[in-house]
């Protein structure tokens, strides 16, 4: 048979064998927190037993007990009233040992003070109150503080850092709203422990982190459909990036940040994932009106599908000549595109040119603007979605021009009215200026 207790006694005394003297009777012995008192001589090196429970006279300091049921302390170093120092009862707390409570009233000079003799060893068969805590401090208990055990008090301190305590009992972290700033590092918005709403990304502007000090936590939301810089303190560093290097996060991406030590800072973001692309044909843009072929030129309304010579060079969406014209040309091609069935609803979306100029960049300027509009099935639309704004193509050398799209609500199926304008500025250079797209992807998120 296999048993975990045996009992021993009541546990109304315990035995003890003194060291280095006898004990007398009456004498008050501390072994840590227990607090005993020898009702009879203990001979030096001989077993005996001491009381910790009972009724018991003991000398106490020069001070009054006016309340029976206070708690009273030993102080071992105190002077009992017309006495020497060699240990004294008292109300004091700090550095004294509990050792019960007051059970007659006892004026200044009177030379004992009758007590309850208790201890935590004698109280493990009651109720456990904060009035039964061996060492407190005299502390008001502030709402919101905590109540910290040192090793030889209580104390009552109040939190520190992004969190608080309500009377509760309900944790919570500092919350703060930060508009995104500058351009570079020593611009930017700043940031605190805690979580930050940030307002006004606009892919240039960026906000900045505390100094790092092991153990910050932020926690950030990019509130814009535009991506935000985000720069660590001078000479820290995010993950893997070299110290003072920006982190770009993504529109309405929320970020947690833990500080490492006091130079770097951890993030949650996952490694960035190339999105898979689809090929949009190029004979799926219309004329505005949904309907009517593109021409197989510009006409300074509609950008033109020009088929190119099978096997010397592809087709390709170009704008009208804009050769000798002091004018603003303006020309838009138009397609409905649905969400592929592999879409991850409310995933990244991006539209992909690759556009440029051919054969002269305009006199003052060219660009590529996108508008994106969700269709319903009742002839709805809502907003654009596409947050990106006129990119610049005024160069002969084509690069792929990204417009970030708004997945957020978007699920596979969903149709994007979808709408490419390039604008020409001329001042009358009569060499041959013509907008190009040579090929347009979307980019998605694929299950």
């Amino acid at each position: 048979m296999t048993f975990e207790g045996t009992f021993v006694q009541d546990g109304l005394a315990i035995d003890y064998t003194p060291s280095g003297a006898d004990v007398e009777a009456g004498d008050v012995v501390v072994q840590n927190n227990i607090v005993a008192i020898a009702k009879r001589m203990i001979e030096d090196g001989k077993l005996g037993a001491l009381a910790i429970s009972g009724i018991f006279d003991v000398v106490k300091a020069e001070e009054a007990f006016a309340t029976v049921g206070a708690n009273i302390f030993w102080d071992a170093d105190g002077t009992p009233y017309g006495g020497s120092a060699t240990g004294a009862a008292t109300a004091t707390a700090p550095t004294n040992t509990w050792m019960g409570f007051v059970l007659e009233t006892a004026e200044t000079t009177d030379a004992t003070v009758r007590i309850l003799l208790r201890n935590t060893v004698s109280l493990t068969a009651e109720e456990f109150s904060l009035a039964d805590l061996s060492d407190i401090d005299a502390v008001d208990y502030t709402a919101g503080d905590i109540l910290i055990a040192d090793g030889t008090k209580y104390v009552d301190l109040p939190l520190t850092g992004p969190f608080n305590l309500s009377a509760a009992g309900l944790l919570s972290m500092d919350v703060a709203t930060v508009a995104a700033a500058g351009s570079v590092q020593g611009d930017a918005g700043a940031l605190a422990d805690g979580f930050t709403l940030v307002s006004a990304a606009n892919g240039a502007k960026g906000v900045l982190l505390p100094v790092a000090a092991a153990g910050g936590l932020v926690v950030l939301k990019n509130n814009a459909a535009n991506v935000l810089k985000l720069w660590p303190n001078t000479s820290d560093a995010i993950d893997a990036l070299s110290a003072d290097a920006v982190m770009l996060v993504a529109p309405y991406v929320t970020l947690t940040l833990v500080a490492y030590d006091a130079t770097t800072w951890y993030s949650s973001a996952e490694p960035e994932q190339a999105l898979d692309p689809v090929q949009i044909p190029l004979q799926d843009f219309k004329k505005t009106d949904l309907v009517t072929p593109l021409p197989t030129a510009g006409d300074a309304t509609s950008i033109g599908l020009v088929a190119g010579t099978h096997g010397t060079n592809g087709p390709s969406l170009q704008g009208t000549d804009v050769t000798g014209l002091t004018a603003t040309t303006t020309e838009v091609a138009r397609m409905l595109l649905a969400l592929p069935a592999d879409y991850v609803d409310g995933g990244d979306l991006i539209l992909r040119c690759h556009a440029g100029m051919l054969t002269t960049v305009a006199d003052t300027s060219a660009t590529l603007d996108c508008q994106v509009y969700e269709t319903d099935e009742e002839a709805g639309i809502g907003s654009d979605l596409c947050g990106t704004v006129a990119q610049n193509i005024n160069d002969l050398v084509l690069a792929d021009i990204d417009f970030t799209i708004d997945g957020t609500g978007c699920v596979a199926g969903d149709v994007l009215d979808l709408e490419l304008t390039t604008v020409s500025i001329q001042t009358g250079t009569a060499t041959e200026t013509i907008p190009i797209i040579g090929a347009v992807q979307l980019l998605y998120d694929r299950k």
